[in-house]
């Protein structure tokens, strides 16, 4: 009798602890799915597209330089970047499996959504690439910079 009440009890934990992981991930699941993707002014919209056009160029400077031109346009961008990547991961878009919004990954990234939102969010694909790759770029220029910086205070201290 002993064995089975322990063993009734430890069943009883670890359906416990199962229900408690399956419904912690349903609500992070439920909140990442309202998280909202703000909507684009028109002249973000046509930053983003020649960003876009930059980088298929492999014309990376420019690409930033359009990006930056504005400071209200790099903030909406920044905002936009940061909805996305709170929505789908921060480098959800960087593979080169997400050139297009077709295959395992849209199919995952989608899930759950109706017809009418798989088609919006294949219609913002684009433009939701091509901010993670904006916001990419930026990090690895502000790391090359911190690089150089730290590179000529080794130098200086390095002198006599």
């Amino acid at each position: 009798m002993p064995a089975l009440k322990h063993d009734i009890e430890r069943y009883l934990g670890l359906r416990g602890a199962a229900v408690h992981k399956i419904e912690a991930e349903e609500k992070s699941l439920r909140h990442r799915g309202s998280i909202d993707i703000p909507a684009l002014s028109p002249s973000v919209s046509g930053v983003l597209e020649k960003v876009r056009d930059a980088i298929d160029r492999n014309d990376l400077s420019a690409a930033l330089a359009f990006a930056v031109s504005n400071r209200e346009i790099k903030m909406e961008i920044d905002a936009f970047n940061r909805a996305v990547a709170e929505r789908f991961g921060e480098r959800k878009f960087l593979t080169n499996v997400a050139r297009e919004p077709a295959g395992k990954l849209f199919d995952t990234l989608s899930e759950g959504l109706c017809p009418a939102e798989k088609e919006k969010l294949a219609k913002a694909w684009p433009l939701m690439r091509t901010g993670q790759l904006l916001a990419a770029q930026e990090r690895t220029a502000e790391t090359l910079k911190q690089i150089e910086t730290l590179r000529l205070a080794q130098r200086q201290v390095l002198k006599p």
